[in-house]
């Protein structure tokens, strides 16, 4: 995926992939997730992410990666800064017969959005 090779999805995740990521209510099939790397690739073009960490047991396996790259282009409404940005994510993979089936990612979002001088305002509960 660092370079770009989106197509990978179909080589190493199952059919029915699904991906949990804590902003969306419902799991996300294959296809889905890989037009949201699209987009992330197109905001930031130099891309890249060391892993961190690989725990496994039994069929999932635990990821802490760092992730890197220069904000160049629309990124969620947010135009390019040229700024760099750096946020780590860790992610639980569960796989069936050698491929990805389903994946769960979180991430300090806050902490990336503040990177690119986003302003966020803070929750005051439900009214």
């Amino acid at each position: 995926m660092d370079k770009g090779n989106l197509s990978i999805f179909d080589e190493i995740c199952t059919e029915d992939y699904r991906c949990h990521f804590p902003w969306s209510q419902k799991p996300l099939n294959r296809e889905v997730h890989k037009r949201i790397m699209e987009g992330n690739l197109a905001a930031f073009p130099d891309y890249n992410h060391t892993v961190e960490d690989i725990i496994s047991h039994g069929d999932k396996v635990v990821v802490r990666v760092t992730n890197r790259g220069t904000h160049k282009g629309n990124f969620y409404g947010t135009p390019p800064t040229g700024k760099e940005v750096e946020f780590s994510v860790i992610s639980i993979t569960r796989f069936v017969d050698g491929k990805v089936a389903e994946m769960w990612a979180e991430f300090d979002s806050l902490d990336l959005n503040q990177q690119l001088g986003r302003e966020l305002k803070p929750w005051e509960g439900e009214k």
